[in-house]
This record gives C-alpha cells, structure tokens and sequence, in this order.
C-alpha cells in the first residue's frame, strides 16, 4: 500500500505543471495558430426540393390502403 502511495506522490509531482503556463510543450502547442476546417465541395449538391419531396415520398405509397374493410385489416385490401 505504501508502494502505491509513494507512486501517486510521485507521479503528481511530476504531472502537477502539465497543461499550466509553466508547461513547456502545451505553451508551444497553444500558441500555434489554429487551422481552418475542412470544406467539403458541394456536400449538398441535389436541388432542395427533392429533399424535401423525399420526405412525404411515402405518404400515398399504398393506393389501397384507404379501400380496408370494416375490420381494418391492411393484408385484405391485397387480394
């Protein structure tokens, strides 16, 4: 158990500046300048309107599907 202990000590003694103004390297990384995203070229290149007719598309889908019977059932509109 003091073994553990002895290299949690340690160890936050020696990570205890990362990532701080007293760490070297991570000053060096910040003050790189920062890139420009990526850019897809022509990520939507479809006109809108069928995105948008894309969505109802399954709307009228079954013709006979307002012609059901009395008791609802979809499978007897398909004889």
């Amino acid at each position: 158990m003091d073994n553990i202990r002895s290299t949690l000590e340690e160890l936050d003694q020696m990570f205890a500046d990362r990532y701080t103004s007293r760490d070297e390297a991570f000053r060096q990384y910040c003050s790189q300048p920062i890139s420009d995203p990526p850019v897809i070229a022509n990520w939507m290149d479809r006109p809108q309107f069928e995105r948008e007719n894309s969505r109802n598309s399954r709307r009228f889908r079954e013709t006979n599907y307002h012609r059901r019977g009395r008791d609802r059932s979809w499978h007897d509109c398909r004889r």
